[in-house]
């Protein structure tokens, strides 16, 4: 009696084996959400160019960088004619969205039209919200009960219905304390019943000083 072969047989696949492979393969290639830092800023086109802070793993198990992504719309609190703008800079860190279809032709023109191609959450259609912050952010301290506004040693906070400014050159308060001690020491020239030059030159430069705190 011959001698039983052993032969290996592969089984069929399974089909919810087959579409689940599938499914994996599309979320590998789709783009969603991303984290992101700033490269460079264009503020007249109010776009960025950012690097995306993954990386990808190739087929052959290397390590690779995404390419740099360029001409991201940038995002800005805004309505009603009304808007908050800060000063985007290199190294700032992002949340990179990314459209479901081709982006210029809304890009070109702010109006609903035809995507100029059948592209869908591709690299090439990323928006910027500048603002992500991870642990090791050196973000001045949140604190939970003050709203607040900084910028190069300025401040405006908001919190139990007062508004305080903090300016590192002079604060508003120690202005009006300035004006005080100003008209406390004024002079008056008696010959023409008006300020002396020395007030007048004072007053003059405290006024300055408030301009400058102001603008």
């Amino acid at each position: 009696m011959a001698g039983k072969q052993n032969i290996n047989t592969i089984p069929d696949p399974q089909l919810a084996d087959a579409l689940s492979q599938m499914k994996q393969d599309i979320f590998r290639t789709m783009h969603c959400v991303k984290v992101g830092q700033v490269q460079s800023f264009d503020a007249t086109r109010r776009t960025v160019q950012a690097q995306i802070l993954f990386k990808r793993v190739l087929n052959d198990g290397s390590i690779a960088d995404y390419p740099v992504l360029v001409d991201c719309p940038v995002f800005t609190l805004q309505g009603g004619g009304a808007s908050i703008q800060f000063p985007i800079a290199a190294g700032d860190q992002c949340l990179l969205l990314f459209s479901d279809r081709n982006l210029d032709a809304w890009f070109q023109n702010g109006s609903a039209a035809a995507p100029f191609d059948a592209r869908c959450h591709d690299l090439s259609d990323g928006i910027a919200l500048v603002g992500l912050n991870a642990l090791s952010s050196d973000l001045d301290g949140y604190q939970a009960n003050i709203a607040k506004i900084f910028y190069d040693g300025a401040q405006i906070s908001m919190s139990g219905g007062l508004i305080k400014i903090r300016n590192t050159a002079t604060s508003l308060l120690t202005l009006m304390q300035n004006l005080g001690t100003i008209l406390e020491s004024a002079t008056i020239d008696t010959t023409h019943g008006v300020f002396s030059g020395a007030t007048i030159t004072a007053l003059t430069a405290w006024a300055l000083s408030l301009q400058e705190l102001l603008q």
